[in-house]
Order: structure tokens, then C-alpha cells, then sequence
């Protein structure tokens, strides 16, 4: 077809997920097909089967992009925030402040999970290495932890389009998440073993 390429370069699986995002965020995820996909990307679909032979493969794409955006953010973070007590916390509420929220193309991951359970398995990865960064660093990690669970709730409710905060309400809300594990050791409860246990 003209104007469609079939490309093979390094950069062809990111233009491809960038176009699968666009989609979602366009049409919705139900409309989230390789067809609409290749067209988005400019390419045939036989170039976008190069790289994604299914939807499952690029659904499965997608989550690993998210994570390893995720992940080199928190990374950046780290480096900037040094060894300070609760880094690890304060550093997942600020890439959930930061990383705008795609709610498109996380409701097309989450309408693939849906149907494949076995696609969230590099996030439970990803969860338990937070985790254990939390037990690590944390002088409190049950705070910690919970931080963890209510900011991840609120990203839940804005995602699923049920939140009943406004943006005045939900600043608060963070603001006030920070302030709990903001560098004041003195009141932390101790530490169990694990979160685990």
C-alpha cells in the first residue's frame, strides 16, 4: 500500500505502542485492533505483525512499556532523592503525580489482562521489587505500605472515571499522603519482619 512501510529499525516497536496509545485514547480500547493499530503507525499490517504477531503480544507490549517507563522514572528519582528514610514511597507518589495518567491505554491493558490473566505477570514482578524497597527504607513500613495502597486507589478511581474528588480534593489528599512520609522518623511505629509475614 502507499505510504505504508514495513520497517525492521530499533525504533519500530516504540512507534508501534505510541500508535496502540493513540488508538485507545482516540476510539476507546474496544476499538483497540491491529488493523487500526497499522493504520495509526502508517504501516501495513504485515509490519506491524513483524513486531506484534497478536494483539495479546502487543497488549503485552504495552504493559512492558508502561513498566519500564514506570521504572526508569523511578530510577531518576532515586538518583536525585539519595538514601533518605521513605525515598522509595515518596518516589512512587511522584511518578504518580508526574506521569501524566493514560487512562486509554491503561484501560486497554487492563481489557487484555482481563481476558489473559497471565499478562500481569511482569507487574506482579514489579510490585513485589517495590515491596521489598519499602521494607528496606522505610522506618515504618506499614505506612509506607499503606501510602502505597491509597495512592494507588485514587489512581484506580481516576482511572476507572468513578473518583468522587475534584482536583482541589484530590491535591489535598496527595499532599497530605506526602506530609506522612515526609522525613519525620520520630513517630514511625517499628518495623515488622516483613510485610509479608
Amino acid at each position: 500500500m502507499a505510504g505504508r512501510e514495513r520497517i525492521r529499525n530499533p525504533k519500530s516497536k516504540a512507534r508501534i505502542l505510541e500508535a496502540a496509545e493513540r488508538v485507545v485514547a482516540k476510539r476507546g480500547p474496544a476499538n483497540l485492533t491491529l488493523d487500526a493499530v497499522a493504520a495509526e503507525a502508517g504501516l501495513s499490517k504485515g509490519g506491524l505483525l513483524y513486531n506484534f504477531p497478536s494483539k495479546q503480544s502487543l497488549i503485552e507490549g504495552m504493559l512492558q512499556s508502561f513498566c519500564d517507563r514506570h521504572r526508569a522514572y523511578l530510577a531518576e528519582l532515586r538518583e536525585q532523592d539519595g538514601a533518605r528514610p521513605n525515598a522509595a514511597v515518596r518516589n512512587l507518589l511522584a511518578a504518580k503525580r508526574d506521569i501524566p495518567l493514560d487512562r486509554g491505554a491503561k484501560l486497554a491493558v487492563l481489557a487484555g489482562v482481563a481476558e489473559n490473566p497471565d499478562l500481569l505477570a511482569p507487574l506482579r514482578v514489579e510490585l513485589e521489587e517495590t515491596l521489598r524497597e519499602l521494607e528496606q527504607d522505610s522506618p515504618d513500613p506499614r505506612l509506607a505500605l499503606l501510602v502505597w495502597l491509597a495512592s494507588d486507589g485514587l489512581m484506580f478511581w481516576e482511572l476507572l472515571g468513578i473518583s468522587p474528588l475534584d482536583d482541589a480534593g484530590r491535591a489535598q489528599i496527595c499532599a497530605y499522603m506526602r506530609s506522612l512520609v515526609d522525613d519525620d522518623t520520630s513517630t514511625a511505629a517499628p518495623a515488622a519482619s516483613s510485610l509479608n509475614s
